[in-house]
C-alpha cells in the first residue's frame, strides 16, 4: 500500500509539472548569430509564456523573420534563421584580383536546371564561398570557393574548376569585381559575410616603412572602410592600406597606377610596410605576401 501511495504521489507531481510546462518553450539555437530573451528560464530550463526571443545576426547576415514570442509551447511564427546577405557587384562573371576573367578565383559550377534560389543557397551553405554568378537563360550557376575545396569535397552534381592552382589560399576566393559585360545575362554577387584572409594588422596609425619613413601611396577622402580595403584588393601592386573612420580618409600603399577621380598620388620610392605611425584614430593593414598576376 505504501509503495502504491508513493507512486500515486510521484505521478501527481510529474503530471502537474508536465501541465505547467505545456505552454513553455525550449531555448533557440541559431547559426551565425546569438539569441537573447526578455525573461529568464525556469528551473527546468524553459522559457515561460510571452517571453520574447531576440535574434541578433552576425555581420553580413540578416534575420529571416521577425523575433518570436513563446505561446502555447512554441515560438509563434517560427524560429528565425540568420541568412547570408549579398551585394550585387555587376554584370558578367565574378572576377578575381588583376584578372580579366574568372582565372583569379576557383569555382564549382552546375549547368541547366539550377534555379537562382538554389545557386544562392549553395553559396550560403559553404563557409568557403565568397559569392556566385548566375545565368538565368541557361540556368547556369558558378559558386566561387577557395582552394580548400577538393574533388572529394565537391557537392554531388557539381563540377570543380581547375583554376587557382598555385595562388595562396587567401587569393583563390577573392571577388574584387565583375567582368562588367552582360555576358548571357550573367550577374555577379558577393557574399557580405565573407572576409578573405591575407591582411595583417600592423598597428595604430598610417602605414610606414622602417624608422617611420613614408611610403609610395595614393589617398582619398570620404571613403568607407570596406571601399578602402576593396581598392587595395583590386590592385596587384597594393601592399596594404590604412583608413581613418572619422573623416573617411583612405591611403593605399604600393606602386599603383592612377585610381581615378579624387585620388592623389605621393611618390616616395619605398614599398615595404614595416610599422605603423602611431597616430590615433586609424589602423594600418599590410598584405606582405600578396601574389601577382602570374599565379594560376
Amino acid at each position: 500500500m505504501r509503495v502504491l501511495l508513493i507512486c500515486l504521489a510521484l505521478s501527481t507531481v510529474l503530471g502537474k509539472r508536465m501541465l505547467s510546462d505545456w505552454n513553455k518553450c525550449s531555448p533557440i539555437s541559431v547559426a551565425h548569430g546569438s539569441v537573447s530573451y526578455s525573461k529568464n528560464r525556469d528551473a527546468n530550463g524553459l522559457y515561460i509564456w510571452q517571453t520574447r526571443a531576440t535574434v541578433t545576426c552576425n555581420s553580413g547576415y540578416g534575420r529571416s523573420k521577425t523575433n518570436p514570442r513563446c505561446q502555447s509551447g512554441s515560438w509563434k511564427g517560427g524560429v528565425p534563421t540568420c541568412e547570408a546577405l549579398y551585394t550585387t557587384i555587376g554584370d558578367g562573371y565574378c572576377k578575381g584580383n588583376g584578372f580579366h576573367n574568372e582565372a583569379g578565383v576557383r569555382k564549382i559550377w552546375k549547368n541547366y536546371w539550377v534555379t537562382a534560389k538554389e545557386c544562392k543557397s549553395m553559396c550560403s551553405s559553404l563557409d568557403v564561398c565568397a559569392g556566385y554568378s548566375f545565368r538565368p537563360t541557361k540556368r547556369f550557376c558558378a559558386v566561387y570557393v577557395g582552394r580548400s575545396m577538393t574533388v572529394a569535397s565537391t557537392p554531388s552534381g557539381w563540377t570543380l574548376s581547375t583554376g587557382c592552382r598555385t595562388c595562396p589560399e587567401s587569393y583563390c576566393s577573392i571577388i574584387s569585381r565583375s567582368t562588367g559585360k552582360p555576358e548571357h545575362l550573367f550577374k555577379c554577387y558577393k557574399k557580405n559575410a565573407y572576409m578573405h584572409v591575407g591582411y595583417t594588422f600592423v598597428g595604430t596609425g598610417w602605414c610606414a616603412g622602417t624608422g617611420g619613413l613614408f611610403l609610395n601611396r595614393m589617398y582619398k577622402a570620404s571613403t568607407a572602410g570596406s571601399q578602402c580595403k576593396d581598392t587595395c584588393d583590386s590592385d596587384d601592386n597594393c601592399i596594404g592600406y590604412a583608413h581613418k573612420p572619422s573623416n573617411g580618409e583612405c591611403s593605399v600603399y604600393g606602386m599603383m597606377t592612377s585610381r581615378g577621380v579624387g585620388w592623389h598620388a605621393v611618390s616616395e620610392n619605398l614599398n615595404v610596410i614595416s610599422q605603423a605611425s602611431g597616430t590615433s584614430g586609424l589602423s594600418c593593414y599590410s598584405y606582405p605576401n600578396k601574389p601577382f598576376k602570374h599565379c594560376l
